[in-house]
């Protein structure tokens, strides 16, 4: 699954200002989804393994949408 967070308000006023908006924060996600999902499907192995491991503070997971088939095979299978 890819998982998908919002930054807390306290360290980003603009994500507080979008989780007070239910159609101000669908819409972002909707582009942030598409160019998050287009950059995990591109980046090699190895460099998608480092960003996994960047711990986040301060945010809270907003959704969850299915990993695609082609970045699990990537991750779980190394070419």
């Amino acid at each position: 699954m890819v998982e998908w967070y919002l930054k807390q308000e306290k360290i980003c006023h603009l994500a507080g200002v979008m989780a007070g908006s239910p159609t101000m924060l669908a819409k972002h996600l909707d582009i942030a989804k598409e160019e998050i999902m287009r950059l995990i499907e591109e980046l090699p192995r190895n460099e998608l393994l480092a960003v996994l491991k960047i711990e986040e503070e301060d945010t809270y997971k907003i959704g969850e949408d299915p990993l695609p088939k082609s970045v699990a095979l990537k991750l779980w299978k190394p070419s």
